[in-house]
């Protein structure tokens, strides 16, 4: 098929949820439109690299992102400077209805979209359903992604069900159970999980802001438990209490993850040594740099810089 933008598109709910979603020209490999299934609208498209924009979703959307190799895709960090993100393929991304950041896809990038029927949210925690869609991800270690996981079930499911949409030789019966099975999995990943990666937010946004400008402005400020706890007005055990419940980590964890997040952005500027850019982000040598990006990032500095 040709490359084609969303107004070739119908205007039925579950595809408006799919055009936003998108938000740039694609190329649409299949998609079960007409085919009667219940519930849930599935698409493969294929896109170009390119910049995102900001959109606003309307409705639930479930990606599974199976390009055939690990692929760079731009996403905005804390202080809304892009940094790279790898996606790894067999990447699932959950969206509910509100805003999506921007994105700068690196290179072309297959993903299978589905948007599903409001009855489906009704079995969402509301905590995830009230939670933004900002920050998004695809490797999870910095921001501790809260919409996007790996799990093999639903992989398989769709997997399945991208068969019977392709060929459509498939009954519809066939189809929608799948789709209950697809439901029902979700729904008790998403409770399980909630937790876990829809994470409560027990420190207010402006306290982690203002810690993240501190640290990147001084990235090798000392910023103890003591300290950090006297400006929050609370004792170090309800510190560590909340800012565990709010981004996992410890705050020792929190700041170590910034300043690998800094490294990352810096990476992206030749001129720049690895060893200027251990400093400059606050690490007393770049042995200690090299330790703490592996134990991260699972690579050196040096490997993953070449995969940029």
């Amino acid at each position: 098929m040709e490359w084609q933008g969303t107004k070739a598109l119908p205007t039925c709910r579950k595809t408006q949820a799919v055009r936003e979603f998108m938000r740039v020209e694609s190329e649409v490999l299949f998609s079960s439109r007409g085919l009667g299934w219940s519930g849930l609208l599935m698409e493969q498209h294929r896109f170009r690299a390119g910049e995102w924009p900001a959109s606003t979703l309307s409705g639930p959307i479930l990606c599974l992102w199976n390009n055939l190799e690990t692929l760079r895709c731009d996403h905005p960090d804390a202080n809304g400077h892009f940094v790279p993100k790898l996606v790894h393929p067999g990447t699932l991304s959950f969206y509910t209805a509100g805003d999506l950041p921007p994105a700068h896809p690196r290179s072309q990038i297959d993903g299978l979209i589905c948007a599903f029927d409001s009855d489906f949210l009704l079995g969402v925690p509301q905590e995830i359903m009230s939670e933004s869609n900002t920050r998004s991800v695809a490797d999870g270690v910095i921001s501790q992604d809260k919409r996007c996981f790996m799990d093999a079930p639903v992989q398989h499911i769709l997997e399945r069900l991208s068969e019977a949409a392709r060929i459509r030789t498939l009954g519809s019966c066939y189809a929608n159970h799948l789709i209950s099975l697809l439901n029902a999995r979700l729904l008790h990943i998403l409770g399980m999980d909630a937790n876990r990666i829809w994470l409560r937010n027990k420190i207010d946004v402006m306290t982690l802001r203002r810690l993240t400008d501190r640290v990147d402005a001084t990235p090798n400020l000392d910023l103890d438990l003591d300290t950090l706890a006297v400006e929050r007005g609370c004792s170090k055990r309800h510190l560590l209490r909340s800012f565990r419940a709010s981004t996992g980590r410890s705050p020792h964890q929190y700041i170590l993850d910034l300043r690998i997040e800094k490294a990352r952005r810096l990476m992206l500027k030749p001129a720049l040594s690895l060893i200027d850019i251990a400093f400059e982000c606050g690490f007393a040598s770049q042995a200690h740099f090299t330790y703490a990006f592996r134990q991260r990032q699972g690579a050196t500095p040096s490997d993953y810089r070449r995969r940029l």
